[in-house]
């Protein structure tokens, strides 16, 4: 008997093991699999960031580095311009374009890959490196060229300044109250994913700049901000007038595509962004509206209800500002996520004090006319009163904020007033807040004062 249940023991343990062994065996050739197919991701992730295509897609737009001017038909068929050339840098620092010809300069100054940092005091906004770049000749095709860096001018903050105003001011309150929000989220998320990831722009060279922006040396490349908001609000502007106005789907349908694929496509034209970043930069956006759009009506009635709003929103801003990912120099970002996080301050206020406006309380769908003179004309003059109280407030608010902030903000050992960011992070929240609510909450109230508002 004994034997017996021995027997069975030594089978059953056989069995367990031939078990065992067939499981191991399954699990070796998943983790080869896994390991083939990361490998291949890898690889595929190295294509999608590397310079060397960005400069290929430029070279097929016409981009071409020359050594000397080209004349003759060739050079009057074509758009020859002269730009510093680029280095190797991280985050492809670049010169102002300053010259119209070649001219000798010395031999660039050049850093190891890596993301430039200087040994600066706790108070002090770092400085741009000393970098002289030797002059390059960048011939391409005029129209090319002119398309994209007009696209390109579409993912900046005067083109939605003027966009966000129009659609306040001469369109939709409700399309304008949404579309502010996902607008500063979009810019805040992405800017601060890319001190997240700290992926560098493209180098140049391989990759030739032709967008000259100081600042972009001290900025990651990853994900791109542009394809984050061109994604953001296209999309956003095809769900909400989908569901308000009649007879627009498919022509929002062109016009998202246009936006989008134009305003991303550009980066990597300009080379300031590889394919990786513009991937990047759409799935974030994709994301935010995934979560984000079937919150907007809740997110309507708290800034609408909430009587402690104005206490709380402050708070929440200063909270992002707090959370906002810091390097350990200063970069101009920040500055800009200040700027940004202003602008959304100032209009969640104005929101709040405003109220609803009248289209707001219509469900829609509502028809579309072609407008008449007399619309335009009207929609002409509130546009130019708007931008008549957001200017003077930015020139008056920056007077104040440089006149009485540093005397209220320690300096840290930095003479220069406007490299403290204890100085420069209040004046832009103070004052874009301040234009923001002057557009928004005085605007409509100088409009009825002129006899030209909407209502």
């Amino acid at each position: 008997m004994s034997l017996i249940v021995v027997n069975i023991i030594i089978v059953l343990i056989f069995s367990f093991n031939r078990q065992l062994l067939i499981i191991f065996g399954r699990m070796g050739v998943f983790c080869n699999k896994m390991a083939a197919e990361k490998s291949k991701f890898e690889g595929w992730l190295a294509y999608l960031r590397d310079a060397n295509v960005v400069r290929r897609t430029q070279e097929k737009c016409g981009v071409r580095v020359l050594s000397e001017v080209k004349t003759g038909e060739e050079e009057e068929s074509r758009n020859i311009q002269v730009k510093p050339s680029t280095t190797s840098l991280v985050n492809g620092a670049i010169a102002k374009l300053s010259v119209t010809r070649p001219v000798r300069r010395k031999k660039a100054r050049r850093k190891q890959p890596g993301i430039m940092i200087e040994t600066i005091s706790p108070g002090e906004i770092a400085s741009p490196p000393p970098i002289d770049y030797p002059d390059i000749i960048v011939e391409t095709y005029p129209l090319v060229d002119a398309y994209f860096k007009l696209a390109t001018e579409l993912g900046y903050e005067p083109f939605y300044i003027i966009f966000l105003g129009t659609l306040h001011w001469n369109i939709d309150t409700t399309v304008f109250r949404h579309a502010v929000l996902l607008w500063a989220l979009s810019m805040y998320i992405g800017q601060a994913l890319k001190n997240v990831f700290k992926w560098p722009r493209p180098s140049a060279p391989p990759a030739v700049r032709l967008e000259m922006k100081l600042k972009l040396e001290y900025e990651y490349g990853f994900p791109s901000t542009h394809a984050t908001v061109s994604t953001t609000i296209p999309l956003y502007l095809l769900y909400i007038i989908h569901s308000r106005y009649e007879s627009l789907f498919f022509t929002m349908i062109f016009i998202s595509i246009l936006w989008c694929t134009s305003v991303s496509f550009s980066r990597i034209y300009l080379g300031l962004h590889s394919y990786l970043d513009m991937i990047g930069g759409v799935i974030v956006s994709l994301i935010m509206l995934l979560i984000l759009l079937p919150l907007i009506d809740h997110m309507d009635h708290f800034i609408f209800n909430f009587k402690f709003f104005p206490v709380v929103a402050p708070l929440i801003i200063l909270l992002l500002l707090y959370m906002y990912p810091v390097e350990v120099a200063w970069t101009s970002d920040r500055g800009d996520t200040a700027a940004i996080l202003g602008t959304l301050l100032g209009a969640l206020l104005a929101i709040h004090f405003n109220g609803p406006f009248p289209d707001d309380l219509q469900p829609g769908p509502f028809p579309v006319a072609l407008p008449t003179y007399q619309s335009l004309g009207f929609g002409l003059l509130r546009f130019i009163v708007g931008v008549l109280l957001v200017f003077p407030t930015r020139f008056i608010m920056k007077l104040l904020c440089f006149r009485f902030l540093p005397a209220i903000m320690p300096s840290h050992g930095v003479v220069e007033v406007d490299k403290r960011p204890l100085v420069v992070l209040p004046y832009k929240i103070i004052t874009y807040m301040s234009m923001a609510l002057s557009a928004i909450y005085i605007g409509p109230r100088m409009f009825e004062i002129c006899d030209i508002s909407r209502y």
